[in-house]
């Protein structure tokens, strides 16, 4: 019997017919979960399960279990006390993966999840991005709330599409890999000091930048799709050195150096931008 993935399905194909056979969501989260109850179901049953919800079960590791579900889709174990990646199973399906609010350190022992679409890791202990694998599918990563301070060692994503590194401890862009397909990237409230080393990311729609310490658009790459750019609470003293950004529609200042007649006279000569 051959089987082909489906979202939340499973496709067979047996004797020239095609049947579609929905998968199993279970919803074990908070303190439902029993892992000795599951075990002893039959691997026919547990590779029938597409959907699992863990979250909130005070859980330090990765459950054994998880090996016995190839069709596992989308995992939630969020709001736990996981460590680490280790023992993680390498769920070759897995396109879901919500792993917000434990206690994860870093990416060491992360498996190569070659179909993973999103997956976050908000409010964790990583510290930077060593050992995180080319994850190719991958269009959405949260990594709010952590501790990263440098792009370095960053792999390139070639299907991300949405980077959140809110309150972390990023200091500058060096090292940030150009992500062709990026649209929206959040940085608020780092120590960004300055535009220099940033890559030019073509797809680009929404910089967010608000509560760091950037004092200038001095070397800010031309991003011709950025269509929202947020830059309050920062040290901007001035427009010059600003790039010509043709698609500009919302530009965010409050709470920098400029003087309001510079604003208002900036905002004469680009009537099309609300500021």
């Amino acid at each position: 019997m051959k089987k082909v993935f489906v979202t939340l399905s499973v496709l067979y194909i047996a004797s020239g017919y095609a049947m579609v056979k929905p998968l199993k969501e279970l919803d074990y989260s908070d303190g439902k979960f029993n892992e000795q109850e599951l075990v002893q179901q039959s691997d026919e049953y547990l590779a029938e399960i597409g959907e699992l919800n863990l979250s909130s079960n005070s859980l330090t590791h990765f459950p054994a279990v998880l090996q016995r579900m190839p069709n596992l889709q989308n995992l939630f174990l969020n709001e736990n006390k996981i460590g680490s990646f280790k023992d993680m199973p390498a769920l070759s399906n897995l396109r879901v993966l919500w792993l917000q609010n434990n206690q994860i350190g870093s990416f060491k022992d992360m498996p190569a999840l070659t179909n993973l679409q999103t997956l976050w890791l908000q409010d964790n202990q990583i510290k930077s991005f060593e050992g995180m694998p080319v994850l190719t599918n991958l269009r959405g990563l949260s990594l709010d709330k952590n501790q990263i301070d440098s792009f370095k060692d960053m792999p390139v994503l070639p299907s991300l599409q949405s980077l959140g590194l809110n309150e972390n401890k990023i200091d500058s862009f060096k090292h940030m890999p150009v992500l062709t397909n990026l649209q929206i990237l959040w940085l608020q409230k780092n120590q960004i000091g300055s535009f220099e080393d940033m890559p030019i990311l073509t797809n680009l729609q929404q910089l967010h930048l608000s509560n760091n310490q950037i004092g200038s658009f001095k070397h800010m790459p031309v991003l011709t799709n950025l269509i929202v750019l947020s830059l309050l609470d920062n040290k901007i003293d001035s427009f010059e050195y600003m790039p010509v950004l043709t698609n500009l529609q919302l530009l965010g200042l409050n709470n920098n150096k400029i003087d309001s007649t510079a604003i208002n006279t900036w905002k004469q000569k680009h009537p099309n931008i609300h500021v």
